[in-house]
């Protein structure tokens, strides 16, 4: 019993880090009025990286959209990273 307590408590913080993170980004692309054309929250994918905190977003066909941090105030490509508002919240 208690090994299978351990087993879920190592499962979900990473599923559950990368769908807050995820609900944060589009909540945050939100609340600053910007849109992904074809993609919202429900058609996208939140991936844990090798970079603990940091997701790869895609969409539900495997698009890369951006990279995103655990509190949804950084985003970026192989690029640029930009500032999501990074004073708010």
């Amino acid at each position: 019993m208690a090994l299978a307590f351990c087993l879920l408590l190592l499962s979900l913080p990473v599923s559950a880090d990368a769908t807050a993170a995820k609900h944060r980004y589009f909540e945050r692309l939100s609340m600053l009025d910007l849109v992904i054309p074809g993609v919202d929250e429900s058609r996208a994918v939140a991936l844990p990286t090798l970079v603990r905190g940091i997701y790869e977003l895609r969409s539900q066909q495997g698009s890369f959209i951006a990279y995103i941090n655990e509190a949804a105030t950084l985003e970026g490509g192989q690029q640029e990273v930009q500032c999501l508002a990074c004073s708010a919240g």
